[in-house]
């Protein structure tokens, strides 16, 4: 036996398809809104590991200073280690101590991205961390 549909009844048919569909479109966006979020935040936490280890070489290279107040050979040694460590660690790491008789002046860069700001962002942008440090003092 056939049941006899209302036209209103009739009308309606496509509507749950077309309901499903919108629906998986707005899920779809929602993961990709997701998807970025998580990619941007894996970003930031590289950025701030290179930060942390920046900033760990800088202090270690600190103490090296003042381990060689007379700032002689053994500085000299100590300062090309400390150089081959940065380039190591970090990427494209360049590191500097510039010394005269009672201060150094330390710097640490490396190859970074700057995420403040879109427009600016680069993947050459070079990060730089510094530190003036008293030689001879314990």
């Amino acid at each position: 036996m056939r049941r006899l549909l209302s036209p209103l009844a009739r009308s309606q048919r496509g509507v749950s398809m077309i309901e499903v569909l919108v629906t998986l479109l707005v899920l779809s966006v929602g993961l990709l809104g997701i998807a970025a979020l998580q990619v941007r935040t894996l970003q930031f936490n590289q950025d701030a590991y290179y930060r942390s280890q920046a900033n760990v070489l800088l202090y270690d290279m600190a103490e090296r200073s003042r381990s060689h107040p007379e700032l002689d050979a053994g500085f000299a040694t100590e300062k090309a280690l400390w150089q081959q460590q940065v380039a190591d660690t970090l990427p494209d790491g360049q590191g500097s101590a510039e010394c005269d008789a009672d201060l150094c002046n330390l710097t640490v860069s490396w190859q970074g991205r700057s995420f403040l700001d879109d427009s600016t962002a680069a993947d050459d942008a070079r990060e730089s961390l510094q530190l003036a440090v008293k030689v001879g003092v314990l």
